[in-house]
């Protein structure tokens, strides 16, 4: 068994999207790596220095995971880069407007480094996952997990289209069946909260908003994290 259909073996037994925890994963890492000696690599400073370092949720994990490894050093030498580069930048924008010369402020439109990483293996895992749903007993895990979100879940349909996977009517069944357990308990939900049915014993209903959202919008690393925290 390879170490992806482990992995993903292993996140349909927690709670949540299977494919968002195999990614949060990849992401510690590639994180991991990233701390190490990845920062050198020239092609990922050059995406670095474009995106303006890391989005929000990827520059929590850098620093959870930097202060870990006592390698707070690491996140200094990248940021000054960074900051390095865009006084330069904003020195020449303000010589500039003293000459009365605007130009294109060209600031930060790449993508964030694990990002674009996540994004450029986002394809094989859904198509790996798709092949996997051959598997009778695979089917029988994934149908007893909490499902893929939205977003895995559109992905692994693309997948299973362009490759005319199987999997593909077995992914809308299974989203068709996860919706209408959504849409009966956000039901219920809004019915208990009438005033005629105010006196009604409270049930699992009252997850269903919660439920909703995590299943359409899935988890980020750090949305994993705080899961695992809570014990969700």
């Amino acid at each position: 068994m390879d170490i992806f259909t482990l992995e993903l073996e292993t996140a349909l037994a927690e709670a949540g999207c299977p494919l968002c925890r195999v990614d949060y994963i990849d992401q510690r890492r590639w994180m991991q790596t990233f701390i190490r000696e990845g920062h050198r690599d020239p092609g990922v400073r050059r995406r670095f220095s474009a995106s303006g370092g890391f989005c929000s949720a990827h520059a929590e994990l850098f620093s959870e995971m930097a202060r870990q490894q006592e390698k707070i050093v690491v996140v200094g030498v990248v940021y000054r880069a960074l900051v390095d580069q865009d006084l330069i930048h904003l020195r020449s924008l303000r010589e500039d407007a003293r000459g009365r010369r605007r130009r294109e402020l060209r600031w930060h439109s790449g993508v964030c480094p694990a990002c674009f990483e996540q994004e450029r293996s986002a394809e094989s895992k859904c198509f790996f996952f798709c092949e996997a749903l051959a598997d009778d007993a695979f089917r029988r895990r994934y149908a007893s997990s909490d499902g893929l979100c939205a977003r895995h879940f559109v992905s692994s349909l693309e997948q299973a289209t362009e490759r005319k996977l199987p999997a593909y009517e077995f992914l809308i069944d299974d989203w068709l069946e996860r919706l209408t357990s959504l849409q009966a308990g956000l039901s219920e939900y809004h019915r208990k909260r009438d005033y005629r049915y105010a006196d009604e014993p409270r049930g699992e209903e009252q997850q269903a908003p919660i439920a909703s959202l995590r299943h359409y919008a899935g988890m980020t690393a750090t949305g994993v994290q705080s899961l695992e925290e809570t014990g969700g």
